[in-house]
């Protein structure tokens, strides 16, 4: 039943009185009532409240202005709206005028008040009754574009043939694949394009579809070029209108042609569908309720195959016109309808003349004149509607048939809510059921979180979030893999188009998902047969080079371009040997060609190049493949010749070692022995002199005795250090404060003619030795400088960092890879022969006269920077100078989190941050590290999210952290706008683009402080840190 109720109506009329008579009436059957005096002000009062008015009273003559009939076609052009007309006139011309301008009906002024009202109620019936056509007629339009749509998601051929094997209509797909232009291949019969099947054949495959329903099958079509190519067929049955079998294609000829490999694509489906469609016809009509005669007026002629324009008839004739089936049900309505003084609803089935059954609706209203009662209503043929409705039901069956065929599920999302709805089929896919997921409807959250691959979350969310940009109802496809309930992962493809309303404005996201796991496992097959052959070829270490007799090159197989060299085919293949290889090269590689050519045997030659600065050696094979094809197979022994030297030097290293090592422990023992033997001498001097006056001649031989035996025990200090058996106590040193501090003592120790030179490095050259130790290195080395030079002279002390790798070391000595700091002390003193070089840090060897060296200096330097997991190099040349290259680890203090956590969270502990960051996995991570120092964090990826939180927290955020170039609004105008809500707040920016472009988004703002990505959670504390402390 229709709700009258809160009904607004605009009514129009010039004349007060009639107008406050109407309003009366009109407001004491709880209508409400807007009135125009004019036609004008009709249409203002219109536009201001379109939105609330459900139907216009328009009086036709309205005085000075436009009359009633302008204003209202006005009206209309605004928006559909039920104009009823009120007028004095009965003239002819006047009431056909209204007609053509609207049909919902006209009233006689005066007519009385069950009149008024019942003319009203009528035509909001009407105008509901056509809304809900015109509804019905949409859905129906929608449903069939959804389904062409859907077919059209498939590769995969789609053809429709009748019962004579003709085809009727085919898809763009088809003919690609076969080659065959549209119109060429609609005049064809199947058994033209079947290279298999006889005409015989294909009726029996016609009559086993039209048995069963359904048939699937595999044969060979072939293209307009005489090709032949498997293909895979589904066939369906329609019997009406027409007797068609609709197909579907699949070329199947890589899988045939691969065995293993299965490739599936989606089946595309396209189906002729027509649904008729016929305008409603409507009447009003009047039923005396005394008499129970019913008056219908014109144009419902052909229900009751009558040509007067108002037709008389008793109620139980028209009764008798129903079917049986609803001969009782109408004729008790109408009398409840009398009894009760109530309205009448009523659906029924009239039979015509002809035969045919129609549906109507009568809609009446129940209204008394005088004594006489009556209902009048209007009667609406919804024949149309039914048969919208049966096929819309149709439309639907098939689409789930052709769905099913191709493998495809649909589903539907809403945008404005947010909200899937899926089906059984989609669930089916998913190894689940409507049971346990809860119902057909799901979050788009809900939907990520239940079944998409963890992996594959970011994508599909940057996909879903993109998608919610579209502004066009393209359609729009991806791939991701999910999480079946059962555990199983598969890969499926989705298909999707938005549709919009007439202002733009995404409505619906109508999709579709096709399982194409197998397809996708086919692929990664191939791919990995690619990848594995590719890999065996490029892990072959050599290169190979296949020559001709005329010594051209007419193959090549490159090394990976990540292998110290890379030859590019393409400036080697087809040119003559002489134009691409150094001339040695060139009568090399001629010569082994001609001999290999002439006397059939397996030669070998080695060489050598320089590529990029370095010295290469190389090994080259030559081979006759056929008679006057030679391969040469270029093989890369830099690395092998390399290894031989080290070998080399590590045996001459361990050597030297071991000897070093065999004189250690001797002298490790005679210096212990010795030491026990000078704290003797020592003491039982000192013993002597304090019996003694310092007068006694004997004091100064006991001093004389004490002195030397100090000096005794600074050369076994030393061969301790030689040894590495002198007790050390490591720290941490600075090189540059060590050699700065100890400066003025070896100034001292040099002398006034050599000038002494130190050159530190930049920042801390921290090492980690006994400082004795290092005091011992600066004393011998500097002493042993200054002993070489004559006369005036220089001695350099530079220290710098440095760090090594296998590729930079260049030296005799195998030398780990790190970080060093480097101590070279050198002169330009006398400098030292080759002889003397390779025997230098040997015990008690010693170049000076006799009385100025003991032999262990740098016996004892040596064993200290070996103690100190260090290494020593020495480079001289006589008449030029030497320099000692001492290489220490660098000592690293490695920074403590939990130190740096103590101290922020002392500061900011329980502070809240508000972090806005649109990419998901930063944001994620900058809330952490902050989380990790003390802070509490609150997460936005966009402006209006963080302004929400600004708003909430507006009393508690104390910093905010923000991107400066994000999607909608900056990282400066979601600060400005924060402020607003939090003006005490402190702001940190953080980019990852160059000042070039920040400085366009801060113009004259000012400074701000601003963290370059990436940063560690160091550099951003000690950001934090400056920010609060401004």
């Amino acid at each position: 039943m229709f709700d009258f109720e809160n009904i607004r109506i605009l009514l129009v009329e010039d004349d007060p009185v009639t107008a406050f008579a109407q309003r009366k009436i009109l407001q004491n059957n709880h209508f409400q009532v807007i009135w125009a005096k004019n036609g004008e002000e009709s249409i203002e009062l219109f536009k201001m409240n379109q939105h609330d008015l459900d139907l216009i009273l328009m009086d036709i003559d309205l005085g000075k202005g436009i009359d009633g009939t302008v204003a209202a076609e006005r009206i209309l052009q605004e928006k559909d709206i039920p104009v009823v007309f009120l007028s004095s006139h009965t003239e002819k011309e006047v009431i056909e005028k209204t007609d053509k301008i609207t049909s919902y009906g006209f009233i006689l002024k005066n007519s009385g008040e069950a009149i008024l009202l019942s003319g009203i109620r009528m035509a909001l019936k009407l105008y509901h009754s056509n809304l809900q056509k015109t509804k019905k007629e949409i859905e129906l339009n929608n449903s069939k574009n959804y389904l062409r749509k859907v077919l059209n998601i498939s590769t995969d051929g789609f053809m429709v043939v009748n019962s004579k094997g003709e085809i009727i209509d085919v898809n763009e797909a088809y003919c690609l694949t076969s080659g065959y232009l549209n119109d060429e291949i609609m005049k064809m019969n199947i058994s033209d394009i079947d290279c298999i099947d006889t005409p015989e054949m294909i009726q029996k495959r016609m009559e086993q579809v039209r048995a069963n329903g359904s048939l699937f099958f595999e044969t060979q079509h072939q293209k307009n070029n005489g090709q032949r190519f498997p293909v895979e067929v589904s066939v369906i049955y329609i019997s009406e209108p027409e007797e068609l079998y609709v197909s579907f294609f699949r070329d199947i000829s890589e899988r045939k042609e691969h065995e293993s490999i299965i490739r599936e694509a989606e089946e595309k489906s396209r189906k002729k569908m027509s649904l008729a469609m016929k305008v409603a016809q409507m009447s009003y009509w009047t039923l005396d309720l005394e008499t129970l005669n019913i008056t219908w007026t014109k144009g419902f002629d052909d229900l009751f195959d009558k040509k007067d324009e108002d037709y008389l008839c008793h109620l139980d004739e028209f009764l008798i016109l129903l079917i049986p089936e609803d001969f009782i049900k109408a004729k008790n309505l109408f009398l409840r309808a009398k009894n009760e003084k109530s309205s009448l609803d009523l659906i029924c089935s009239i039979k015509k003349s002809d035969g045919k059954n129609s549906f109507i609706r009568l809609y009446g209203e129940y209204f008394q004149e005088a004594t006489e009662s009556f209902l009048f209503g209007i009667i609406q043929d919804i024949s149309m509607i039914k048969e919208i409705e049966n096929e819309l039901l149709i439309t639907q069956n098939k689409l789930k048939e052709a769905m099913n065929i191709a493998s495809l599920v649909p589903w539907e999302y809403d945008v404005k809510s947010s909200i899937f709805t899926f089906s059984d089929d989609f669930y089916a896919l998913y190894g689940t059921d409507v049971i346990n997921e809860n119902g057909y409807q799901m979050s788009a959250t809900d939907y990520v979180q239940r079944f998409v691959y963890k992996e594959d979350v970011p994508f599909v969310v940057d996909i879903m979030t993109k998608a919610n940009e579209q502004n066009d109802g393209r359609l729009h496809k991806l791939e991701h893999r999910i999480l079946r309930r059962d555990g199983a992962v598969r890969y499926i493809s989705v298909s999707y188009f938005t549709t919009f309303d007439k202002y733009g404005n995404q409505l619906k996201r109508y999709g579709a998902n096709q399982d194409i796991t197998e397809s996708k496992q086919t692929e990664k097959d191939l791919e990995s047969n690619l990848q594995r052959n590719n890999a065996l070829m490029n892990a072959y270490p050599d290169v190979m080079f296949l020559f001709n007799d005329q010594y051209e090159i007419v193959d090549c197989h490159p090394r990976e371009e990540d292998k110290r060299y890379y030859l590019q085919p393409h400036l080697f293949l087809g040119k003559n040997i002489k134009e691409v290889l150094p001339s040695d090269l060139y009568m090399m590689t001629r010569y082994h060609i001609d001999s290999i050519i002439k006397h059939k045997t397996l030669e070998t030659d080695h060489y050598t190049l320089t590529i990029n600065n370095e010295l290469c050696y190389f090994e080259s094979r030559y081979v006759l493949c056929e008679d006057n094809l030679v391969l040469a197979i270029i093989r890369d022994i830099t690395e092998q010749e390399k290894l031989k030297q080290n070998q080399q030097i590590l045996q001459k290293s361990l050597l030297q070692s071991q000897k070093m090592e065999s004189i250690g422990r001797m002298a490790g023992g005679v210096a212990h022995d010795f030491n026990n033997m000078l704290g003797v001498i020592t003491g039982s001097a000192e013993l002597a002199q304090m019996d003694l006056h310092p007068s006694h001649a004997v004091y100064d031989h006991l001093d004389q005795i004490r002195k030397a035996a100090s000096r005794s025990a600074g050369i076994t200090r030393q061969l301790l250090a030689f040894s590495k058996k002198q007790a050390s106590q490591p720290k941490v040193v600075d090189l540059n404060s060590a050699v700065q501090s100890f400066s003025k003592i070896l100034k001292h120790m040099t002398g006034e003619n050599v000038q002494l030179k130190i050159e530190g490095t930049n920042g801390s050259a921290n090492i980690l030795i006994d400082p004795y130790q290092l005091d011992q290195i600066l004393s011998n080395l500097c002493i042993n400088a200054r002993d070489a030079i004559k006369d005036n002279g220089l001695i350099k002390i530079e220290i710098n960092e440095t760090i090594l790798d296998q590729d930079s070391i260049t030296t005799d000595y195998v030398i780990e890879s790190g970080s060093y700091i480097v101590l070279k002390i050198s002169d330009n003193g006398s400098g030292m022969p080759k002889d003397v070089l390779d025997k230098i840090f040997e015990p008690f060897l010693t170049t000076k006269e006799a009385g100025k060296g003991t032999g262990l200096g740098l016996p004892t330097v040596y064993g200290i920077v070996k103690q100190n997991h260090g290494y020593i190099l020495v480079d001289s040349n006589l008449g030029v100078g030497t320099c000692f290259s001492i290489y220490f680890p660098k000592h690293v203090e490695t920074a403590q989190v939990e130190e740096l956590t103590n101290q922020l969270s002392f500061s900011f502990s329980n502070h809240y941050v508000l972090i806005v960051e649109d990419e998901l996995s930063l944001l994620l991570l900058t809330a952490k590290m902050l989380e990790k120092v003390g802070f509490i964090t609150l997460s936005a990826s966009n402006a209006d999210e963080a302004v929400n939180y600004a708003r909430e927290y507006s009393d508690k955020i104390s910093l905010l952290i923000t991107d400066v170039i994000m999607p909608g609004k900056n990282g400066v105008e979601v600060y400005n706008e924060i402020k607003t809500y939090c003006p005490l707040i402190k702001i940190l920016f953080m980019s990852g683009y160059s000042w070039n472009i920040l400085k366009d988004y801060f113009g004259e703002e000012g400074y701000y402080h601003i963290i370059n990505k990436p940063f560690s959670i160091a550099e951003l504390s000690s950001k934090i840190k400056e920010v609060f402390g401004d």
